[in-house]
């Protein structure tokens, strides 16, 4: 029987399986029943076994309305097709119809009836695991198989499993796949699996919404799509409010506001009349955009500053008498922080509080940087007093959005402040990065000397970066700073400053293409043209070139001030820059 197991096809493996297996094994034990191999107590947990096993696939069949007389009938085949209708297998089959006749006798007794239960509850846990390590195996192999494997090969690597590939092991294995990150080999087994000949008619609604969440878990917003398109080809696999969910979740992430627009549509029109009659579509015909969906719509209105967006969402909300919840509110907040709508995120806030929702952090952000926008510096603290007596969880980005609302309005002091309550507290970012927050936000507010005093103290406290210096080297070359832009691109070249106590290695420091571009803006804005060319040419050593987009006026600024030579220069070094990429 294992001779003939081996050289069974594939196919053949896969329908007879559970069935062969268990003949292989009844048959070794049937045989040393026979021989007189086992002791009394051995045959009577035998037989014992057998009447479990008996039972266990009558309940099963019951519920496909086959009953344990057809399990036998079938094992009987079974042996006879794989082993020429050997005697053993004969009077296996006997022995089976002879248990399951007996098996309500043995019922009555209190002592069988007891090690019988055990014995079912240990026969299935050790089937279920056994399925469960040979799923993750296969999961396993199909992680490290290559994406353009071909289809014979991946068919082969699909059957080596040695499963009944069910909706439910598929359904496990996609998401084995999409913890381990490979979404694209996810797919090909959804497609893989649907493409087969008794699969073609009958798609799993269930293994596509399990795509669609790993898919978004993957941050695959057109994959998710096409998904969804392909589940409402079918009528087995039409979605679900569960799947409107998912794909929603996904666009309204990516950003994609068109395409939920037309998700909402979908959802608003009825199911044409010939796939209506079906039965299985009763409930979707009754689907309507809920409080999930309208979410995913502000959600991705938000990239877009589409605050016009967002207030049509919230009246077709109110205008459906769903009730907003607090994400709801936030997301509202958002999008019109973003559009610089600051009276009416205040005005959301408002709202919010009148209905008995409680904020999240990232709703306090939120309007934070909507009062410090505004110039409404002492609401926003006291919007950050009333966050800390409502007992939510403190959040560093809630006083790093109040310090750099405080260094807007000039109160760079009072941030000092609020920085030393963030060290307190553990979703705090470094050092180097909240100081670098702060000094852009007083570049923004166009407070010069705020943004230096930032920088002398940061120095005393943590080592500053590259991306701290460039945002120091463009801020005095925009203010016509020269002599200090140079005195710290001349220290970053040597690796360290010389007045920061926070350095450990003199080799931390190293300029970049940012740094370049910054200390050439500053050149060309107080019109040092000889140290302009010596620091391009340092930059073409180095292997860095002009981005012609971002340095436009850069390049304005040379043709008007007349120096042909360094336009030939810039001109030179790019063409030669093309050149190279077109060979490579």
């Amino acid at each position: 029987l294992e001779e003939r197991w081996r050289l069974m096809d594939e196919d053949k493996k896969e329908e007879v399986a559970d069935e062969f297996l268990c003949v292989i094994h009844d048959s070794k034990q049937l045989a040393k029943v026979q021989k007189g191999e086992l002791s009394q107590l051995k045959k009577e947990s035998f037989l014992n076994k057998a009447t479990l096993v008996g039972r266990n696939v009558s309940s099963r069949k019951e519920e496909t309305g086959r009953g344990l007389r057809t399990q036998a009938i079938k094992r009987e085949e079974i042996g006879t097709r794989c082993s020429g209708g050997s005697e053993k297998m004969a009077t296996l089959g006997r022995l089976g119809n002879m248990q399951s006749s007996t098996s309500d006798n043995l019922a009555c007794e209190e002592t069988n009836e007891k090690n019988g239960n055990r014995g079912e509850a240990g026969l299935g846990g050790v089937k279920v695991i056994r399925e469960a390590r040979r799923v993750l195996s296969l999961a396993n192999r199909l992680n490290k198989s290559d994406y353009w494997t071909p289809k014979w090969q991946f068919s082969k690597l699909m059957h080596s499993g040695r499963l009944k590939l069910t909706d439910d092991r598929v359904l496990r294995l996609v998401q084995l796949l999409g913890d381990m990150g490979n979404w694209r080999c996810a797919m090909q087994v959804v497609s893989w699996f649907h493409n087969r000949q008794r699969c073609r008619n009958y798609k799993s609604r269930y293994v596509y919404t399990t795509m669609l969440s790993v898919l978004g878990k993957a941050h695959r917003p057109v994959e998710a799509l096409r998904v969804f398109n392909e589940m409402r080809k079918s009528l087995f696999s039409y979605p679900d409010m569960a799947s409107y969910h998912s794909v929603a979740v996904t666009l309204g992430q990516a950003g994609h506001l068109k395409e939920l627009l037309e998700l909402i549509k979908i959802l608003l029109l009825e199911v044409d009349t010939s796939m209506k009659e079906s039965p299985m579509l009763e409930k979707a015909a009754c689907l309507s955009p809920d409080i999930v969906v309208y979410n995913a719509v502000i959600n991705a209105c938000v990239p877009h500053k589409e605050w016009r967006c967002a207030l049509w969402t919230w009246e077709h909300l109110r205008k459906t008498g769903i009730l907003p919840n607090s994400a709801t509110f936030g997301l509202m907040i958002e999008v019109m922080v973003r559009a610089g709508k600051f009276d009416l995120a205040l005005q959301y806030f408002t709202w919010m509080g009148r209905a008995g929702l409680s904020p999240n952090a990232l709703t306090y952000q939120s309007v934070v940087n909507a009062c410090g926008r505004k110039g409404c510096v002492d609401d926003a603290i006291k919007i950050v007093e009333q966050m800390e007596h409502s007992g939510i969880v403190e959040s560093a980005s809630v006083y790093f959005a109040l310090a750099c609302s405080l260094c807007m309005a000039g109160r760079w002091q009072d941030a000092l402040l609020q920085v030393t309550k963030m060290q307190r507290l553990t979703s705090r970012k470094s050092n180097v990065i909240t100081y670098t927050g702060l000094i852009q936000a007083c570049k923004r507010a166009g407070r010069v000397y705020h943004a230096i005093l930032l920088f002398e103290h940061m120095q005393q406290v943590c080592a500053p970066n590259v991306g701290t210096c460039n945002a120091m080297i463009n801020l005095y070359g925009r203010n016509h700073m020269f002599k200090d832009a140079r005195a710290l691109f001349e220290e970053m070249k040597k690796g360290w400053i010389g007045n920061c106590r926070a350095f450990k290695s003199k080799n931390r420091l190293s300029p970049d293409i940012f740094t370049y571009e910054a200390m050439l803006g500053a050149c060309a804005i107080s019109e040092e043209w000889d140290y302009f060319d010596l620091v391009y040419r340092q930059m073409t050593m180095r292997g860095h070139q002009l981005c012609g987009d971002r340095n436009m006026w850069l390049m304005n600024k040379i043709v008007k001030s007349g120096k042909r030579h360094l336009v030939d220069s810039v001109l030179c070094h790019s063409e030669k820059a093309a050149g190279f990429l077109s060979q490579e």
